[in-house]
Formats: structure tokens, C-alpha cells, sequence
């Protein structure tokens, strides 16, 4: 605990443009992904990179729910709290787009974002799209920090998962 603390004061620290990192999250979740598949009978989608505003070790995590999953990109192992959260992709069968800020991907099909929101705690920002009756969610705490530029990095995420196909 106190290590994971200390981690995360540093990190607070360092100016954001010394963090940042594109990460191969193709790469990197291989394992998450062949634990998802065991459980999910639908296309487990990936972006193949992410630029993350963080720099050191990423961590994968997979879970499955309800007939869904989540591979949860974090700072530190088995990371279940949103201050060592970093990103994750999440599917779940059925579902609507879950934001009013609708946006074209490549295939032509319709997705929504909603930017990094701030309240008691903030929500990095978020891009819903809808394939085969499968929501998937990218969420990323990204290397950008305007609405424009964390939109399009999350436009060109959805559009590498769609690119690549089933993992």
C-alpha cells in the first residue's frame, strides 16, 4: 500500500508531457484476451496502441460479468481504484451508445464520446460504438488534454479495434 501511495505522489509530481507513452495494448493484452475468450461468445476488440499519459510499466487486468468483459489497463497489479486506473476496453452484449456527443468512426457506423469529467473525482474520457449487437468502451486517461485531440485519439482507437478484427 504505502508503495503503490508512493507511486502515485511521484506520478503527480512529474509534469504530464514528461508521462506520456504510446503503449502497444495489442501486444501487451494477449493474455487478457485469451482469458476473456474463454468466457465471451462475441469479438473481443482491441485498439492496437493507446498514448497514455503515464510512462512506466502497464499493467493488464481481465475480467468477464454478465456476459461482457473488461480488460483494465492499470499503474500498478490488480489495480481496482480509479487513481491507479489508466484506461480499459469493456464489452457487454446489447446496450445503447451512453453518450449525447455522437461521432463517425471509418466504417461509417456512429459512436459517442464524452470528454474527462471532473466532480468529486474525475472520468478520463470515454468512446462508446456499437458492432453486432456488442457495445464496446474505450476509456483512457490520454496523453492529450483538450476535448478535440482525446476525441480523435479515441476515434482512432475504435478504428484500429474495428481495422484488426477479433483478437
Amino acid at each position: 500500500m504505502t508503495r503503490t501511495l508512493f507511486a502515485i505522489a511521484l506520478s503527480l509530481a512529474i509534469p504530464a508531457s514528461a508521462m506520456a507513452k504510446t503503449y502497444d495494448i495489442a501486444t501487451l493484452s494477449k493474455a487478457a484476451v485469451a482469458e476473456v475468450k474463454k468466457d465471451v461468445d462475441f469479438d473481443v476488440l482491441l485498439p492496437d496502441e493507446l498514448a497514455l499519459d503515464y510512462s512506466k510499466r502497464l499493467y493488464i487486468d481481465a475480467s468477464t460479468f454478465g456476459g461482457g468483459y473488461d480488460i483494465t489497463f492499470g499503474a500498478v497489479r490488480n489495480c481496482g481504484a480509479n487513481v491507479c486506473a489508466l484506461g480499459n476496453v469493456e464489452a457487454q452484449p446489447g446496450g445503447r451508445l451512453a453518450f449525447r456527443d455522437r461521432v463517425k468512426l471509418a466504417n461509417g457506423s456512429t459512436a459517442s464520446f464524452k470528454p474527462l469529467t471532473c466532480g468529486g473525482s474525475c472520468s478520463p474520457p470515454t468512446l462508446d460504438f456499437r458492432r453486432k449487437g456488442v457495445r464496446y468502451s474505450i476509456q483512457a486517461k490520454l496523453s492529450a488534454s483538450k476535448d478535440a485531440e482525446q476525441r480523435r485519439q479515441l476515434i482512432a482507437a475504435a478504428n484500429e479495434a474495428l481495422a484488426a478484427g477479433p483478437r
